[in-house]
């Protein structure tokens, strides 16, 4: 049947609800925003990268849910002040360093686990942020990111191309496409 109303959920890593709210769906209305408080153990920091898992159900009028979402996250609040990272009202020190897939030493091994093994060392040298230059990575590179507290920073595929390039038209809507992309892909 058709959706009636929305429940969200958020949940620690234990599965306990820490969050609940449901309200009235109304095909057509603008997306409901929220506002609520959690407590701070449950935000996202380097040293603790805590990750919640947000469920979504679109429930009909007997309220069995016939649509649901399920997505981990952390909670986050950015902010730049006098020329510093805050996060979580916690200031950052960026420790960085450029990283680039290599591919061909992944022959005869799991691809996923090369991965982890390299953000691990990377986590264990000190380092906190990654840069990939003129790609964006996979979204399971980004979810492995996430749960071990370090910093992603993505570039578009756009780099040193001459200024008169940025007036055509189809780069821009390349460029414009990919940022959507990148925003639907990563949040």
């Amino acid at each position: 049947g058709d959706i009636v109303r929305i429940e969200e959920r958020f949940h620690n890593a234990e599965d306990k609800v820490i969050f609940r709210r449901v309200y009235r769906y109304l095909p057509g209305t603008n997306p409901v925003t929220n506002q609520t408080q959690i407590p701070a153990r449950y935000l996202w920091n380097l040293k603790n990268p805590v990750l919640l898992k947000a469920v979504f159900l679109g429930l009909n009028k007997k309220n069995e849910a016939v649509l649901e979402y399920k997505s981990n996250f952390g909670i986050r609040y950015l902010e730049i002040r006098n020329k510093k990272l805050i996060i979580n009202k916690v200031p950052v020190r960026i420790r960085g360093i450029n990283y680039h897939e290599n591919l061909p030493r992944a022959m005869g091994k799991e691809h996923f686990q090369l991965i982890r093994e390299d953000m691990q060392t990377i986590r264990n040298m000190g380092i906190n942020a990654i840069r990939f230059p003129h790609y964006a990575p996979p979204p399971y590179v980004v979810s492995m990111a996430d749960s071990m507290g370090l910093l992603l920073f993505v570039e578009l595929p756009i780099w040193r191309y001459p200024e008169p390039l940025f007036k055509n038209v189809h780069l821009l809507e390349t460029a414009k496409t990919t940022i959507q992309n990148m925003s639907r892909i990563y949040g």
